[in-house]
């Protein structure tokens, strides 16, 4: 199993996304079909609440299967969208960027954020289960 991380500067350009795993692949001597997991805010399935379709956050949403997943209202997570700040009130947050203006959207509507824990398989070369395959 390959455990994704996802750095806090990434800017996840789908092409991007499926080029690291073919290198982790590739780096961890995988062969055959090996799974990919990664738990994380990205995979909360309520995110599509807010985000495009068309998005990048959308896009690698949609790579995982999700397996579990869970609100978790005042989601420590908001720093990764607006920074460390003293107050994630959604009237004190910024909305300079599309996610921002969305997420802040969401907030104020009584929306919440969570996390969750998603797999998909993968040969080396691309996905090979499910509606991205």
């Amino acid at each position: 199993v390959i455990n994704t991380h996802i750095p806090a500067d990434g800017h996840m350009e789908p092409e991007d996304v499926r080029d690291a795993f073919r290198k982790a692949y590739r780096y961890f001597g995988k062969t055959g079909i090996t799974p990919i997991v990664c738990h994380s805010w990205l995979l909360y399935p309520k995110n599509r609440l807010f985000c495009k379709p068309e998005s990048r956050m959308a896009a690698f949403l949609d790579t995982f299967t999700i397996l579990e997943s869970k609100d978790i209202p005042n989601s420590g997570d908001l720093w990764r969208v607006f920074g460390h700040r003293p107050t994630y009130e959604p009237d004190s947050l910024p909305d300079d960027t599309p996610l921002r203006r969305q997420l802040k959207e969401h907030l104020k509507n009584g929306g919440t954020m969570g996390e969750g824990y998603g797999i998909f398989l993968h040969d080396g070369e691309k996905r090979v289960d499910g509606p991205m395959a």
